[in-house]
Formats: structure tokens, C-alpha cells, sequence
């Protein structure tokens, strides 16, 4: 059987657009490596560390990811057979990425004697299978590095990545023997259940949490325990294993909460989720609530009813105006500590870094924020703000945005909420050596300038609905 000639000219175009798109990853990292080691070559460390800055902002990628993917072209210096095919667009940015692991891992020496073997392989195999044959060909080598049994092996970790659906991917790096024993002892727990063996991964991790802390002082009892409801059939959202569970902190606007609206909640460490798995999860934790209904909401309430005379009130009517009445505007956040009522907010941010105040709150003049405001902030922001910058809140630093005047605290921008930012010990650095300037606008719209010229915003992971 032979292909027609329309079928042999698709096929074709589909080949050469691969090869394109190769072409295009290595034009992409020849021109990053080029601005930057210009820049490096007439400024010092810091306008080094601003070349990576504004490259991270062109390629739409954090700082750490545009430098991984400079230190792999570059590797490229000492492989010219593989850079060769780079160049032909013979070898995928995947390729190079196993290239360059292997190589930070004490083999750059025997990827240098194996380049034209490797270059052969890169043309005929695909990303995985390269992979694989890669290190069929790195067996008989020893890495360049001394073995050190008391350094921590980087790729030793436990990480978290999101999936579609309020899913994700909870991802070990251990070696090779113990993923399969592991993967072999879960399928003799759940046979044929795939379901299955990710409860008993989860239920052998909050049982070892709980044998690990039953000898600590036991907790205080939170002050307000939601309802016991019945159990509720296994789903997705409602996991069948009951052993104990980690403290998790959720962020969701009142109404949804209440069930008069569906707008998506905030798990910290994971992302959005929507209306009906934030309500469950709430519904399933022990919290204590950052704001809470008080005269206010019962006047507001109150107040709606009268001013309806008889006619229907909707769902979103109660909704706008509870959130209308809760201090704070627009926000509950469930987690571990009583935190009481959030800091007062009182206009959006301000050039000068007063947000509308014209007496600066309880503790704006102080340059720590209080843990009250710290937590509301990290809980807004969910991550670094810089672009691409995926830094949990929790291991970032808190930002003015506006510089806090340590000589004059009245004159400078103040502590408070719509002057502070979460920004990764990097960014937070960059920003403080000027080398990015930024600004915050309405709903926490983080404004970037670079030294460039080039300008990107990012916005936080709570914010209010729009319309």
C-alpha cells in the first residue's frame, strides 16, 4: 500500500513543522545567551542578575527557569555535534533538558566523549527513548564529582503539582529500587484499584503525621466547630480515608461559603478550586474564621429586607450585602490560627503608599507587619508576585511597595495591606537595588517595569469577581 501524494505532502509538512519548532528553541536560547553574556561583559554581578531578570520577563518564565535554560545551551559550547543538530532542529529543548541533567549530575565529561553517538540518537529517537538510551550509554562512566553520602541529593523531594479539576500530582524522587517496591507493596494493598492505592498512600502519610505527634501537647479546641453532617459518599472531592489530617488553609469570599454564590476559593500550596469543592472542604475542616458576621451584617440584612417592600429578594442581593458588611470586604480565610477581625482596608493603593488614610491605622508605622496582616497577605498573593514566579507565599518575604521610611515613617508608604506585596528573597532583592520597579493598582494588580523598558503585570490568587 502506498501514500498518495496529498497524504505524503501533509505528512511532510507535519515533519518540517517539528523541525521548525526546534529551530526556533535553539534561535530562542542563542539570542538569551548572547544578551546575557553582553550584558555581563560591561556591568557587574547585579546588572548580571538583571540580564536574567529581563530575559525571565521576555520568555514569560520565572528567573530560575530562564537560567536552567541558558546553563543548557550553553552546555551546548562543549557538545558541537549535538549543537549542530540543535541548530538543524535535529534535537528538542527535551533532549537537551535530559542532556543537561545528566550533565549537572558529574557526567559533562562522558556526554563530551559520546557527542557524536548522541547526535546520531537525537535524529532517530524520540524524547523518552533518548532518554533512556542515554543512560544505557552513561552506565559504563563514572561521574566526575566525588560520591558524598552526606550531601542531600536535590532530586530527593516531595513536590506538588496541579492538575485540571482540582486534582494534582503529589511526585516523590527517590531511586529507582524503592519507587518499584513501593509501586509492588500498593498493588498487593489494592489489587486491580488504582483508586485505591493513592488512599493508602495518603493513609499510611496521615497515620505516620499522627504516630509522630501523639506524644505533642494536644491542641486547643477552636472557639466556633462547624456542624457534624453525615458521611457523605466517597467522591473526588471527599476522600474515603479518615485518618487524621494536616492543618490546610483555604481562602473564599463569605457568600460562597453560605452557598449564595459560586465563586472559585483559594487552597493555599494548590491553586483555585471552585464553589462546590471550596464549601466541601470547608465543610470537612476544623477552622476558626478570619472575619466574622457581626451587628454590621445583621443591620445590613436588616436594611435589605425593608428596602425590598415585599418584593423578592435574590441570592445575590443577600450576597452583596453581606460582603458589603463584613470588615475587610470580600474575603474569609479557614486555617489553623484564630486570627481575629482583618486590618481595615480603606481605598485601593496610593502613589504615596497611604492607601487612602489620612491617619496611618494601628501599625502602619511600624516596618514588620503585625501576623494578622502577614498571613491576609500571603493569603492574597499565594505566591512570589514577580511574573512566572511560582515561590510559595509562606517562604517569601513581605514587600513595601512603596519604601518604608525607617527615619520618617510618616513620610514614607506605610504598613499596610495595599502597600505590601509577597516577593521571593530574589525578586524582593532585584526590586531593592532598582534593577525592577513596581506598582500596585486596583484588586492587587502588580505592575513591573524592568530597567529595559519592558513592562508585565500579575495578579494575585484571591481577588474579586469581575462585574
Amino acid at each position: 500500500m502506498t501514500m498518495d501524494a496529498e497524504a505524503s505532502e501533509l505528512l511532510s509538512r507535519v515533519q518540517s513543522g517539528t523541525r521548525e519548532v526546534n529551530q526556533a528553541w535553539a534561535a530562542r536560547l542563542d539570542d538569551g545567551l548572547a544578551y546575557y553574556r553582553y550584558v555581563s561583559s560591561i556591568e557587574d554581578e547585579h546588572g548580571t542578575r538583571a540580564a536574567a531578570c529581563e530575559i525571565a520577563v521576555a520568555w514569560r518564565c520565572t528567573t530560575g527557569q530562564a537560567d536552567h535554560l541558558l546553563r543548557c545551551r550553553r552546555l551546548l559550547d562543549h557538545l558541537p555535534e549535538l549543537a549542530e543538530a540543535f541548530s538543524a532542529g535535529e534535537l528538542s529543548i527535551e533532549k537537551l533538558k535530559a542532556l543537561y541533567h545528566r550533565a549537572s549530575r558529574g557526567y559533562r565529561d562522558a556526554l563530551m566523549d559520546l557527542d557524536g553517538v548522541l547526535a546520531e540518537d537525537a535524529m532517530l529517537l524520540g524524547d523518552n527513548t533518548f532518554a533512556e538510551e542515554l543512560d544505557r550509554h552513561l552506565m559504563p562512566f563514572e561521574p566526575d564529582r566525588p560520591d558524598d553520602d552526606g550531601a542531600a541529593d536535590p532530586a530527593r523531594r516531595v513536590s506538588v503539582r496541579r492538575r485540571a479539576g482540582g486534582m494534582a500530582s503529589l511526585t516523590t524522587g527517590c531511586t529507582a529500587e524503592e519507587a518499584i517496591r513501593a509501586k509492588a507493596q500498593l498493588e498487593e494493598m489494592a489489587l486491580d484499584d488504582p483508586a485505591g492505592e493513592v488512599d493508602a498512600v495518603l493513609d499510611a502519610i496521615a497515620k505516620a503525621n499522627a504516630a509522630a505527634t501523639e506524644d505533642a501537647e494536644p491542641e486547643p479546641e477552636p472557639e466556633v466547630e462547624p456542624e457534624p453532617e453525615p458521611a457523605a459518599r466517597p467522591s473526588a472531592a471527599a476522600p474515603s480515608h479518615t485518618a487524621k489530617r494536616a492543618w490546610t488553609e483555604l481562602v473564599l469570599d463569605l457568600p460562597t461559603l453560605l452557598g449564595l454564590s459560586s465563586n472559585p476559593g483559594y487552597l493555599l500550596g494548590y491553586g483555585s478550586l471552585d464553589c462546590d469543592q471550596s464549601r466541601s472542604l470547608a465543610g470537612r475542616s476544623r477552622w476558626k474564621a478570619l472575619v466574622t458576621i457581626g451587628e454590621d451584617a445583621i443591620a445590613a440584612l436588616m436594611q435589605l429586607i425593608n428596602s425590598a417592600q415585599g418584593q423578592p429578594v435574590t441570592a445575590q442581593d443577600v450576597a452583596t450585602a453581606l460582603m458589603n458588611a463584613v470588615d475587610g470586604g470580600d474575603r474569609v480565610i479557614l486555617g489553623e490560627k484564630d486570627v481575629g477581625p482583618a486590618p481595615p482596608v480603606k481605598a485601593p493603593p496610593s502613589k504615596d503608599g497611604h492607601g487612602g488614610w489620612k491617619r496611618p491605622p494601628r501599625g502602619a508605622l511600624k516596618y514588620k507587619p503585625g501576623r494578622k496582616l502577614a498571613r491576609i497577605i500571603r493569603a492574597l498573593d499565594g505566591t512570589c508576585r514577580f511574573s512566572g514566579c511560582k515561590k510559595p507565599a509562606k517562604d517569601c518575604e513581605i514587600d513595601h511597595i512603596v519604601p518604608f521610611n525607617h527615619n520618617n515613617p510618616m513620610a514614607g508608604g506605610w504598613t499596610i495591606e495595599s502597600n505590601l506585596a509577597c516577593l521571593c528573597k530574589e525578586h524582593h532583592d532585584l526590586k531593592t537595588r532598582g534593577i525592577i520597579r513596581v506598582e500596585m493598582r486596583g484588586n492587587r494588580e502588580y505592575w513591573i517595569d524592568t530597567r529595559a523598558g519592558q513592562r508585565v503585570v500579575t495578579t494575585p490568587a484571591v481577588r474579586r469577581p469581575s462585574g
